[in-house]
């Protein structure tokens, strides 16, 4: 999988953080979910927020490489993920801290 530093604005799909204590989310053993839709980054945001969760952290590269495989289907589309560098160019931080 490719990053990218793209504007906020240009919708894409976005992954969600998946708790498997919240009913929202249908997939009990997955830990993240992947939306249908395309949305610009602070609607995938507030999407995520909504179900309880946040915008994908990728903290190990087991998770890189676990997400990897769950895109591959989705050749050539764009995800948000929760990173981002809102507050100082190039400094990236993750959405939940």
């Amino acid at each position: 999988m490719k990053w990218n530093d793209a504007s906020c604005y240009s919708p894409a799909r976005y992954i969600c953080q998946n708790d498997p204590t919240k009913r929202e989310f249908l997939n009990k053993k997955s830990k993240f979910w992947i939306s249908k839709d395309a949305q610009p980054w602070t609607v995938a945001t507030a999407q995520c927020q909504a179900l309880n969760s946040s915008l994908i952290s990728i903290e190990n590269e087991y998770a890189n490489t676990r997400l990897v495989y769950a895109t591959m289907k989705f050749e050539g589309q764009v995800f948000w993920t929760g990173g981002n560098d809102r507050n100082y160019e190039g400094v990236w931080m993750w959405e939940n801290g």
